[in-house]
């Protein structure tokens, strides 16, 4: 069932309690918009991967729904309890390298490795700038590496409330807005 859309059954308003990494920060008004479309209200906490672990090692006294650190080792480290009821990649993004010509020229690293970085971030970058646009896409150069490097933004449900939440997002409405806003790929939404 698709929350998110509009004419979708609703159920009951709750509130939905998530606690995430900071890396998700700049999601948080799709998620907010997504828990509106699922008649929930949100509250989202954010701490470090260690600390959301310590917190699912607290088991069922959790006082979240849901958790999204950084990585879902976090989540095998410290769900000894079982408390994980759902778990599903919601996004992907490609690492890509990313360096001003320039700053490569000059530093001698045309033709060796680069810094890393998530694609997102540029394209979260140049749509909250769109006034540097240009400027970025004269001034950097990505590459992909073959095999392309993803990373995988898993969100894990800890009850029927995060159940609802990781079904929303997965709306294709939602999944079009990542795409669009944040850069995330989706499989079925980007290319």
């Amino acid at each position: 069932m698709q929350f998110c859309h509009p004419t979708a059954t609703r159920p009951p308003a709750q509130t939905l309690r998530i606690i995430s990494g900071s890396e998700n920060q700049t999601l948080e008004p799709l998620l907010h918009e997504c828990a509106k479309r699922a008649n929930l209200t949100l509250e989202v906490t954010y701490k470090g991967s260690v600390d959301i672990m310590l917190e699912l090692e607290r088991g069922s006294a959790i006082p979240y729904d849901a958790v999204w650190p950084a990585n879902s080792l976090w989540i095998a480290l410290g769900d000894k309890q079982g408390v994980v009821k759902a778990q599903e990649s919601i996004w992907r993004s490609p690492v890509a390298f990313g360096v001003k010509k320039s700053v490569a020229d000059r530093l001698g690293w045309v033709g060796r490795d680069v810094t890393v970085d998530y694609e997102n971030q540029l394209i979260e970058y140049s749509v909250e700038h769109p006034e540097l646009r240009e400027v970025l896409l004269k001034q950097i150069n990505i590459l992909y590496p073959r095999p392309t490097t993803w990373a995988t933004h898993t969100m894990m449900a800890l009850n029927p409330n995060g159940v609802r939440l990781l079904d929303a997002l997965k709306d294709p409405a939602i999944q079009k807005l990542a795409w669009e806003r944040h850069g995330f790929r989706t499989g079925l939404i980007g290319v």
